[in-house]
């Protein structure tokens, strides 16, 4: 099954510093993560902006598991016979 969304860690400036954010990439392009993607059991916590990248990785691999487990229940889509 391909993923809906894949959650990736990007590098910002911000007073001077590294930040590091993570964001979630679709088909409709590359958006912060938020409150769309709540699944039904709490969601695993997820800051705006993290110090450095290996919490920004960790935070966005528990996101991704998160997500996966919640896609795998929908099952495939059944297309139209024509």
């Amino acid at each position: 099954m391909k993923r809906q969304c894949t959650f990736s860690v990007n590098r910002f400036r911000y007073n001077h510093r590294d930040m590091f954010r993570i964001r979630c990439r679709s088909v409709g392009g590359e958006s912060p993560v938020g409150s769309r993607l709540h699944r039904g059991e709490p969601m695993p916590e997820v800051m705006d902006a993290y110090e450095s990248q290996e919490d920004a990785e960790k935070a966005a691999a528990k996101m991704q598991e998160y997500h996966d487990r919640f896609e795998a229940k929908r099952g495939k889509r059944k297309r139209r016979k024509r």
